[in-house]
């Protein structure tokens, strides 16, 4: 399987396992660059790394499989074989001796295992030894989880790690912790021997008070022997009656905290299960809630031809009802006519009878007589007719008046939402101003500035000015999104300064203490300029907490780079040139009016001026004078729809009293027609004048004959006009339903809004509480901690005391002594029993000199001992000094080093990234946006797929600054969908590539079918099951 590319030395030729694990006897052959290793699952691809690891001298806790390699026998197997094949060429380890290739063999077997390596001469030091000397001499870690990450450690890092483990890998891989350790180590050191110092002058005051009170001394009586001794057995038993004391107590706390400790652990579980809750919910709230804006934005168009069509179906309703009106009318009136016919007619049959039996004259009264009636029949009629004609048409005009005060109702409330979003605008524009005001930020920043470790810097606008107006469009178009934000040096920096910030102003966190960007690119073109050309920033002093400062110019320059990057945009002021200079160096370029040219996903792409007016260097004052008269006109506005609207409001009043009036003359007239009815029913009786009467009533049946004619033609004329408006009022409500069904389309974007914001408060709410239970544990676990701390000191004091007071008697009295108020008690009565010895015999003068010699010679060693520590102490801690400023510097370089390689690794799939490397905290964060997004965003926040191309590209990042002929990680994709799968693989065949000295062993369960097979630096190896 071998191509010809040239084997770095040091990385591995081949691996061959007989009886290991599941394999009788599998060879894999490996190459230079990156080599694939999949597989079904249970196939033991896994197993290959665990043979890398334990063939190379590794344990199998290392590997994750246990502590007994017996367990790495193949079932039925008493014995396994790991055979590694590593290049030794060119300039290798002793190559006269060992050859262009080492050939490492480890055996295991029931009782042991042993090392075999080619060409070991026979009178080197052992294999085992050798093998160390080989693995050191190429840099080979086997125990380094970045080197070989076996498939737990990949899981969790590449999955679930969180950013302290993510420090604790980068400090591994890089061999920082070793140093970091020898540094804890010496430190630990120092305190031991500065507390033994201290106990040591302690003890050599209690020697000092010995020594001036020995010669005084006469307490020891020689018939009092034996009572000499006893009181010496209590007192040794009482000193380590002490020690057991303390050391029951050290017991207790210590069961205490442990299981303060796991309380503690579960809690943190649960607030970081919470925490991520809680951010993927305020994500989608924030997201949700910019879409239902754009999409209010959209239906006000709509609403407005809404609006207008509402106004027109107005004016069609009250034809309607005119014509409607007009319609009732006459259909009525044909009715009326039709019954006057038929009522006249029977009057007509009763005057013939009459005539032919009455006088003339009655006749002839009796028809002046319903001549009179009728004449005052018709004329109320037409009266009766224009007063429903006056009521339909104020009807009409009450109906417009309405939807007239409507309208400017609606207006009015537009209005005034306008002004509230102005006034909140204006609040804003206050509190960001650098007026002395009590309200405003900086002002509250001032009062609270003790709280920060750097003053908050901003908003950034305050700080940058043009040189030139022409390219404010143009520099807007870059840097506009940021002139309102904060800039703060860490994360507690901007929880502070949220509690001051009551709105949404943006805040970045940057660390102040980075030099400023100052590196500058050729430009591409003669004519082209760089923004850094255009724009000058405020240059001053920010203080540090500390008294520290730094400049205010290299922080906000350090924001424009990394976050617009403004050293990669350029200005030209052809449109001609600026389109062949963009699509020429793929880049970006931007003209005076705003337009700019770039490459995009391998298309040339051509954006118009999102912007007209240029904010930058705008005088605050101007700003808020601008909007205050924004807001005086539109209250002027409003107070005048106020008053148009009380004026319909009048007139709707007037009108409805004038209908009343109608409404009550009609019911008069009606009235009155009702009695000419009857009186033209029943005439009085009058004998004579028949043939008048006759004559008025034809006469009449001919007038209404003539009536009923002209109501018939009429009737069809008005049912057209009003089935013709009927038609065209169908259109405009069909027209209004489809823009309502537009409008509607708002609620449920509105009902999942509120959902949205709901469930971010209630995750929230449950987030503070379960952090606080994380710090009321952290709290108990600090106190315990201190208080275990205390007593294990004491236990030590006491410990170290009892094996100077009575050494001998450890064994004996350590773990059973007598409680110590029985041995007190005891010692307290052979004293007593003592003093009584000293009363009745002499001193011995002998004892007393020889323990006045001996603490003599015991204070002599005190003084040379103590001597010797500070001697100790002092150049133990030069060495840490030192320790510690190597550390520093190589934190520096290697994060350095490791951040570029993020950035480049993150930027091919065109988005953009940061690993923030904190040393303090010991954490490794990532943050990403991409090219639609305001500000970075926390990789926690991601799906799974996305966050685990995240963390392999700071697993490349690790790999570059680390020193290892090879790497090997096991199922680096397991939690990624397709896509972000074959993005990473390709990311790792990228890295592969660029390192090429360095080679890649990847294990993954899943497919590589879309791998091309005909590169050179891409092996695939699949390991049947």
């Amino acid at each position: 399987m071998q191509n010809g590319n040239p084997i770095p030395p040091g990385a591995l030729i081949s691996v061959r396992m007989i009886n290991f694990m599941k394999h009788d006897n599998l060879l894999i052959s490996l190459n230079p660059g990156a080599n694939f290793i999949t597989g079904r699952n249970g196939s033991g691809k896994s197993s290959i790394l665990v043979a890398i690891s334990i063939g190379l001298g590794g344990t199998s806790r290392i590997s994750g499989r246990g502590t007994n390699l017996n367990d790495l026998i193949k079932d039925g197997r008493n014995e396994a074989t790991i055979i590694i094949e590593i290049n030794n060429s060119p300039n290798g380890y002793e190559e006269h001796i060992f050859g262009k290739k080492i050939t490492v063999t480890r055996k295991i077997r029931r009782g042991g295992s042993t090392f075999e390596i080619s060409n070991l001469p026979k009178n080197r030091a052992t294999a085992r030894e050798e093998l160390t000397k080989i693995l050191q001499f190429f840099n080979i870690q086997v125990d380094n989880p970045c080197t070989i990450m076996h498939q737990d450690i990949a899981r969790e890092f590449i999955g679930v790690s969180s950013a302290q483990r993510k420090y604790e890998l980068f400090m591994k891989g890089t061999l920082l912790s070793r140093l970091e350790d020898e540094i804890h180590k010496i430190e630990g050191n120092i305190l031991r021997v500065q507390k033994r110092r201290e106990e040591c002058f302690a003890d050599k005051a209690d020697l000092d008070l010995q020594f001036a009170k020995q010669s005084r001394l006469n307490d020891i009586v020689e018939e009092a022997g034996d009572l000499v001794h006893r009181i010496h057995n209590i007192e040794n038993e009482l000193t380590w009656s002490y020690y057991k004391t303390a050391t029951q107590q050290v017991n207790e706390f210590t069961e205490l905290l442990s299981d303060y400790k796991e309380k503690l652990n579960i809690q943190k579980k649960k607030t970081i299960i919470k925490k991520e809750e809680h951010e993927k919910s305020n994500s989608e709230f924030n997201e949700y809630k910019k879409k239902v804006t754009e999409e209010l934005q959209k239906l006000s168009t709509i609403k407005k031809e809404k609006d207008k069509l509402a106004q027109t179906l107005t004016k069609l309703r009250a034809d309607i009802n005119q014509q409607k009106s007009n319609y009732k009318h006459k259909k009525n009136a044909l009715e009326r006519t039709e019954i006057e016919i038929q009522n006249k007619k029977r009057d007509l049959e009763r005057l013939m009878k009459k005539k032919e039996t009455a006088a003339e004259d009655s006749l002839l009264k009796k028809r002046q007589y319903n001549a009179e009636q009728e004449e005052k029949q018709g004329q109320t009629e037409r009266n009766l007719h224009r007063v429903e004609e006056d009521i339909e048409q104020i009807q009409n005009e009450i109906r417009q008046y309405n939807s007239s005060y409507e309208m400017q109702k609606e207006a009015a409330k537009n209005t005034k939402n306008r002004m509230n979003e102005l006034n909140e605008k204006l609040r804003l524009l206050k509190s960001v101003s650098t007026n002395n005001s009590d309200y405003s930020i900086q002002n509250l920043i001032d009062r609270q500035l003790n709280r920060f470790s750097y003053r908050p810097t901003g908003p950034i606008g305050h700080f940058v000015r043009l040189k030139n107006p022409k390219w404010g469009i143009a520099v807007q178009h870059v840097i506009g999104k940021l002139l309102e934000s904060f800039i703060v040096d860490n994360y507690q920096d901007e929880r502070q300064l949220r509690t001051i910030l009551k709105d949404q102003i943006p805040v970045i966190i940057t660390d102040f203490s980075l030099r400023g960007f100052s590196e500058r690119v050729r430009p591409p073109a003669e004519e082209a300029i760089s923004v850094f050309d255009v724009i000058e920033i405020s240059n001053f002093e920010i203080q540090c907490k500390n008294g520290h400062s730094v400049n205010a110019k290299d922080v906000i320059t350090n924001v424009l780079v990394d976050i617009a990057y403004i050293d990669k945009i350029w200005l030209i002021e052809n449109d001609k040139r600026a389109h062949e200079v963009a699509f020429k160096n793929r880049i970006t370029v931007l003209t005076p009016d705003g337009v700019t040219y770039k490459f995009l996903n391998g298309y040339q792409m051509r954006a118009g001026a999102k912007y007209t007016v240029c904010k930058i260097g705008a005088d605050d004052r101007v700003r808020i004078q601008q909007t205050e008269s924004e807001i005086q006109r539109m209250n002027d506005d409003l107070k005048h729809k106020s008053t148009l609207m009380n004026d319909v409001e009048k007139k709707i009043r007037s009108l409805k009293t004038r209908k009343n009036e109608l409404d009550r003359q009609r019911t008069d007239l009606t009235k009155t027609m009702n009695e000419i009815s009857v009186r033209l029913q029943n005439p009085p009786d009058e004998s004579d004048n028949f043939d008048a009467q006759i004559n008025a009533v034809e006469e009449r049946i001919d007038k209404l004959n003539s009536n009923l004619i002209e109501h018939k033609d009429a009737l069809p004329i008005i049912e057209e006009k009003i089935n013709e408006l009927k038609k065209e009022k169908s259109k405009f409500i069909a027209q209004i339903n489809e823009l309502n069904e537009k409008l509607n389309q708002t609620d449920p974007f509105k009902a999942e809004s509120d959902r949205l914001f709901n469930q971010t408060r209630r995750l929230e709410k449950e987030l503070e509480h379960e952090q606080k239970l994380e710090s009321n544990l952290t709290e108990r676990v600090n106190k315990v901690t201190e208080i275990l701390k205390t007593k294990t000191n004491e236990a030590s004091v006491i410990l170290d005391k009892a094996r100077k007071h009575s050494p001998e008697c450890e064994e004996r009295y350590k773990d059973t002594a007598r409680p110590t108020h029985v041995l007190a008690n005891l010692l307290m009565e052979e004293r007593n029993k003592y003093s009584e010895a000293q009363k009745l015999h002499g001193v011995n003068f002998h004892q007393i000199r020889t323990e006045y010699k001996t603490i003599k010679n015991q204070l002599a060693e005190a003084v040379k001992f103590l001597a010797e520590l500070d001697e100790f102490i002092l150049s133990a801690q030069n060495g840490l000094k030192k320790r510690q400023i190597k550390l520093s510097q190589l934190q520096d370089s290697i994060t350095r080093r490791a951040r570029v390689a993020f950035l480049s690794y993150y930027s091919k799939r065109k988005y953009s990234g940061k690993a923030r490397f904190d040393h303090s905290e010991k954490t490794i964060t990532i943050r990403m946006k991409n090219k639609f997004d305001k500000s970075y965003t926390d990789v926690t926040g991601l799906s799974g797929g996305e966050k685990s191309y995240s963390l392999v590209s700071l697993l490349l990042s690790l790999w570059e600054v680390m020193d290892s002929p090879f790497y090997a990680v096991d199922e680096f994709d397991v939690f990624m969908d397709d896509i972000n799968r074959q993005a990473a693989t390709n990311l790792l065949i990228s890295g592969a590539k660029s390192m090429e000295i360095k080679q890649f062993i990847l294990i993954t369960p899943l497919s590589l079918d879309y791998l091309t097979r005909d590169d050179d630096k891409v092996s695939v190896f699949e390991v049947e099951k």
